[in-house]
């Protein structure tokens, strides 16, 4: 069942994000996002190039189940997700680059790295992936004007290090066929390839919005960290490693690579556990934070395990 403020946050999360991404030449934009160029910005190439590949990317995955989760966030916590165009944003471009490589295949030359999925050439699909994943840091430091400088750059360094971390891990894990020593092991290379990137970073750009104490906004954190490994949990009992249910539809992720096949029992319960302990976080940082999380997860229609009041 997806609720009417489920749905809110997606919306106002899409204008977020096209909000950003302009459909006509604003080279003003270009000069505040981005830069002030020496020679000139060439904006049909960047049209070509750029803008459209990514709209129309952005367009096939609209889920936005990152944003609108920090959006519910904010709400419940006393704020007003459409005040925060620039922090949703940021959160949908970190996530649509997050995959936009995984459809790929790494050949010894252009011929052989290709893909179906992708329409553009590979040189120009990996720029667009690229300069994507960058500027969501760049638009919480020079657009999230609600937040003071030394907020925006907090989090700003939050989204570098998230996206470097637990995708190096994955990747040098997968290639040399490591073995995760135990299913314990292997949740916390979740937590910090899956769940800290999204979900967690969620709840982290939702608690700055809110300008939470510190203490309170580790809390939030670790509690989006764990609801997003929760999730990927459940995906992967059900064999799904690069995707999420949402109301029965299968929802793109980042693949996770490096896995190992784990007892489908031990799957769902780890997952119940994680569920529990997040849900209990938000709670605890408030009844209506908790009814967002729980809210959120009703939307997707996973199991929600209530966890002690």
């Amino acid at each position: 069942m997806i609720t009417t403020q489920f749905k809110a946050a997606q919306q106002c999360a899409s204008a977020a994000l096209h909000r950003y991404l302009p459909e006509r030449e604003d080279m003003a934009w270009l000069a505040e996002v981005v830069d002030r160029p020496r020679f000139g910005w060439d904006w049909p190439a960047l049209e070509q190039g750029f803008f459209q590949p990514l709209r129309e990317w952005a367009d096939k995955h609209d889920a936005r189940l990152k944003p609108a989760l920090a959006g519910l966030l904010i709400d419940a916590l006393g704020g007003d997700k459409s005040e925060h165009p620039a922090l949703l944003a940021a959160l949908e471009f970190t996530h649509l680059a997050s995959f936009m490589l995984d459809d790929l295949a790494n050949g010894r030359d252009l011929d052989a790295s290709v893909s179906d999925k992708v329409a553009v050439p590979l040189p120009v699909w990996v720029t667009i992936a690229y300069n994507a994943r960058q500027l969501a840091p760049v638009l919480v430091l020079r657009r999230a004007e609600n937040l003071a400088p030394e907020a925006r750059l907090r989090l700003a360094q939050r989204y570098l290090f998230q996206q470097s971390l637990g995708t190096t891990m994955d990747l040098w894990g997968a290639e040399r066929r490591l073995e995760h020593g135990s299913l314990t092991d292997f949740i916390a290379h979740l937590a910090n390839y899956a769940g800290a990137p999204g979900f967690g970073l969620a709840a982290a750009t939702a608690a700055a919005a809110a300008r939470l104490a510190p203490a309170d906004a580790d809390a939030l954190r670790q509690a989006g960290t764990e609801l997003g490994a929760s999730l990927r949990l459940r995906a992967l009992a059900d064999g799904q490693p690069r995707s999420l249910s949402l109301n029965g539809s299968r929802v793109a992720e980042a693949e996770v690579r490096w896995r190992a096949e784990y007892d489908r029992a031990a799957l769902l319960a780890s997952a119940d556990r994680l569920q529990s302990s997040a849900l209990e976080g938000a709670r605890r940082l408030g009844p209506d934070v908790g009814a967002a999380m729980a809210g959120f997860l009703a939307a997707l229609d996973a199991p929600v395990s209530e966890g002690r009041q």
